[in-house]
């Protein structure tokens, strides 16, 4: 659906992303009775994933009434494809809600989402790639959920994205703050079955030494982006897998 993708090397835990026009399909198709079909949990990693490309996007504005349109229609997304799962946790034959989830996902991935987002802010994605480097076993979808609330208060606490943080909130998940916008999408995972947590994640105690690790892999590679240095400070990266 979208101009990206990731190679992977295990012996260098390496997997790194790439992206250009020229990795656009010509023509993408995806049958609904093969997601019916899949577990339930790669079905849910589907949902995070076009979740978290949609608020990639989001996240990166501080002043969200400056895209009011392009974020509007992200908000929707969101609350489409929470819908949609809900939905299809009740019955995964529901050819209904599982087009209005194809679409949703469509939208967050193929570039719609991020009308005049500035390109957005990959770094939960990238968080998530370190977890995937180090051990291949890794969803990505479940990766980022897990990545994701420990960025937003790694950021929050510094003091950034907290209008846009709140507004996600509301919107979405009718709560107030940064904390509630954890709160909502944490509560959302469970509801699922997924992970919230790095422990959960890999099926064992993540103590000191492996979020060091979690980190270093990291940081072959961290994303640059709307930073006053330009990349995401490592201190904020350090403190997402501490909060993980």
């Amino acid at each position: 659906m979208n101009d990206g993708g990731v190679v992977q090397d295990d012996e260098q835990k390496k997997k790194w992303s790439f992206n250009s026009v020229h990795c656009f399909p010509k023509v993408s198709i995806v049958d609904p009775k093969v997601q019916a079909n899949l577990p339930w949990y790669q079905q849910v990693n589907g949902f995070v994933d076009a979740f978290i490309h949609t608020c990639e996007f989001l996240t990166v504005i501080e002043e969200p009434e400056t895209v009011e349109t392009t974020y509007a229609i992200d908000i929707s997304l969101l609350r489409s494809i929470i819908k949609a799962g809900d939905k299809l946790q009740k019955d995964t034959n529901d050819h209904v809600a599982r087009a209005n989830f194809i679409w949703a996902g469509t939208c967050a991935l193929n570039q719609l989402s991020g009308v005049a987002m500035k390109g957005g802010d990959w770094a939960v994605h990238l968080l998530e790639h370190a977890m995937g480097a180090i051990d291949p076993k890794i969803s990505h979808g479940a990766g980022l959920g897990v990545a994701f609330p420990a960025f937003v208060r790694a950021n929050a606490e510094r003091g950034l994205r907290l209008k846009t943080y709140d507004r996600i909130a509301r919107e979405v998940f009718g709560k107030q703050g940064w904390q509630g916008l954890i709160e909502g999408f944490q509560a959302q995972l469970k509801k699922w079955g997924h992970p919230t947590s790095l422990n959960e994640l890999f099926g064992r105690t993540m103590g000191d030494a492996e979020r060091s690790e979690l980190l270093k892999v990291y940081m072959m590679r961290p994303v640059c982006g709307y930073y006053p240095t330009g990349c995401l400070p490592e201190e904020i990266a350090r403190d997402a897998y501490k909060y993980m």
